[in-house]
């Protein structure tokens, strides 16, 4: 649901931008018609601007609705691993038709209205103004798809962001972290061969995308490990890492029979997570992207690196703990002081049940 929420808002803002432009290139076409009075009944000009406001919104709710819809619950289906020009061209072509459509629809209701029931004449439009709507479909349809692919490649929210130049001189924020690794993942890469390992990762990863519903972001994937980070300073964030990390291991263990049948092995998930001030900058220059620094990350990674010497999925750091003891329905094991590797002091580690 919140990746259908993201895509709406981004047509929703696009297709009103470029409504509001077709009406006003449409407005200046008819200031140069040659109309008689007589030949004509117009809205009341006091009524025209909440009139076309109107308009505007009503089909920009509704584009935003069906366009966001055909890609969560259409192409994200049908064109899963397909090529990325496929996928593109495709989805091009669908949503233009949606939109043409849609726009004819609303077009002809708004004429049947004014003409039928308010007895008031309508200009139809004439093929310039129907070339400059297909242009402007075109643009919206481009602009939008070039902003959802952008945000997933940054995360969301992270555009806005580095377009206002947050990221160009390193800030200090407190996240929580967790590292999610593949247990015995050397072993499987062995078994499986590097192309069927691949598609594993790939078919696991997009199983991962349930942590979506617990408002994680998604830092980077390296090799067969995915970071992902949660703002500390809302206190409803404390314990959707935990949420989010036995959401992903029920979703494996209820697709356990198609892993084992199409892989024939059962991935299992380890977890490490910490919080902490880290600090965020954007870096390079041939190749740009924000990351992160700091000691809280190279804990996490510690933290992560321990669930085989202890026997468990997931453990955590006893900072962490002290946050998210008062509101968790977990349980949780204390395995004592523990001196990681890099690291001159000790940090407690608590193990994580359901």
């Amino acid at each position: 649901m919140r990746e259908y929420i993201r895509h709406f808002k981004t047509y929703f803002i696009c297709s009103s931008v470029v409504l509001a432009l077709y009406t006003i290139i449409r407005a200046v076409l008819l200031s140069n018609y040659n109309i008689e009075p007589n030949e004509v009944k117009f809205l009341d000009s006091s009524f025209i601007p909440y009139f076309y406001v109107g308009v505007i919104l009503f089909t920009s709710v509704l584009l935003a609705a069906l366009l966001g819809a055909v890609d969560v619950f259409l192409l994200k289906r049908i064109l899963y691993r397909k090529p990325l020009i496929m996928v593109f061209a495709i989805g091009f072509l669908i949503h233009l038709v949606v939109m043409g459509l849609t726009a004819f629809g609303i077009d002809q209701a708004i004429h049947f209205w004014l003409e039928r029931v308010f007895k008031i004449g309508v200009i139809q439009p004439n093929i310039q103004e129907f070339a400059v709507w297909i242009m402007l479909m075109v643009v919206t349809i481009f602009v939008s798809r070039f902003i959802i692919e952008i945000e997933k490649k940054l995360g969301y929210g992270n555009l806005s962001k580095l377009i206002a130049g947050r990221f160009y001189k390193p800030r200090e924020e407190e996240k929580i972290f967790m590292f999610v690794d593949l247990k015995d993942s050397t072993a499987i890469a062995e078994k499986l061969g590097m192309y069927r390992y691949s598609y594993l990762l790939k078919d696991c990863f997009s199983d991962f995308s349930v942590v979506d519903k617990f408002n994680a972001q998604i830092y980077q994937y390296v090799g067969d490990e995915v970071v992902i980070t949660w703002p500390i300073s809302e206190a409803k964030n404390y314990r959707r890492f935990l949420q989010a990390f036995f959401a992903f291991k029920e979703v494996l263990h209820k697709k356990r029979a198609i892993y084992e049948e199409k892989y024939g092995i059962f991935p299992v998930f380890k977890a490490g997570a910490h919080a902490g001030p880290i600090i965020v900058t954007e870096v390079g220059d041939i190749k740009r992207e924000f990351t992160y620094h700091g000691d809280t990350i190279n804990t996490t990674s510690r933290i992560q690196d321990m669930c085989n010497d202890f026997n468990s999925d997931m453990l955590i750091s006893e900072s962490l703990y002290s946050i998210i003891k008062p509101y968790s329905e977990y349980h949780f094991e204390d395995v004592g002081g523990i001196l990681l590797k890099g690291k001159a002091q000790g940090v407690r580690l608590f193990k994580v049940s359901e």
